[in-house]
């Protein structure tokens, strides 16, 4: 920050906002709205959460993505805890990573890890919260399907991260955008009916079910090595579902 430079003038000029009812904060306005919709209809902090991660995944899917890894912590009011959870899953035993060169971590088989952010928010939202799982999502399954504002970040990050020679089968949005055109409003159907698909089967149509087989034949690699780096993260997915380690701390 300069000498001339004040928060207010970081911030653009937003508010203070205050709340006596809970409140939801989020790197993007849509997500923070879809945490907060929950709240309204009787859902907790954790319901919140697990749907602002969701809408995340639509609106800034950057760091954000369902099959992406992290954490959280949080706090127990009715019995004074402080809790973890680490959904970051383990590197498939049998992935040489002496095989694999610096660029094919960029794209690719090899730059997928083992979904962990899903089974995460699931076990944070299941544990602790009040709604279905399948409620919780609903805010991002419509902001997928109908469409959200364009930012100039969103496009930024979608042409740095996909390019226009690496997207093949996704929304004629992301493919507008990555080929240098204008795009106002997207909309992505394909991840509203992923979101569809888990919402109405559960989370373990990733880990083993039909999600986790369409992952496989979309990334399927050119060599047999990624092949099967692939096919044991599918496999270790199926036999032993991920299961979040969690940590309570009086």
């Amino acid at each position: 920050m300069s000498q001339t430079e004040t928060i207010h003038d970081i911030l653009g000029g937003r508010p203070t906002v205050r709340s006596m009812n809970g409140m939801v904060a989020a790197a993007h306005p849509l997500a923070a709205n879809a945490g907060a919709e929950i709240l309204r209809k009787g859902g907790n902090a954790f319901d919140a959460v697990a749907a602002t991660a969701a809408a995340l995944n639509v609106v800034e899917p950057f760091m954000s993505g369902l099959a992406g890894a992290g954490g959280a912590s949080f706090f127990l009011a009715e019995d004074s805890t402080v809790g973890t959870i680490d959904f970051i899953p383990p590197v498939p035993s049998q992935f040489d990573s002496a095989a694999v060169s610096k660029s094919d971590t960029v794209t690719g088989a090899c730059a997928s890890a083992t979904p962990g952010n899903l089974a995460g928010w699931y076990a944070l939202q299941n544990r602790h919260g009040r709604l279905e799982f399948a409620d919780v999502l609903k805010p991002a399954i419509e902001l997928a399907k109908d469409g959200f504002p364009v930012s100039g970040f969103f496009t930024t990050l979608t042409r740095a991260s996909l390019g226009g020679s690496r997207i093949r089968n996704g929304d004629e949005s992301f493919a507008r955008i990555t080929t240098g055109k204008w795009v106002r409003y997207c909309s992505c159907h394909d991840l509203s009916e992923t979101l569809s698909q888990i919402a109405a089967d559960g989370i373990g149509c990733l880990y083993g079910g039909a999600l986790a087989k369409n992952w496989l034949l979309e990334f399927r690699p050119a060599t047999a090595l990624f092949q099967w780096a692939i096919l044991n993260r599918c496999h270790r997915c199926g036999r032993h579902p991920f299961r979040p380690v969690t940590a309570i701390c009086r």
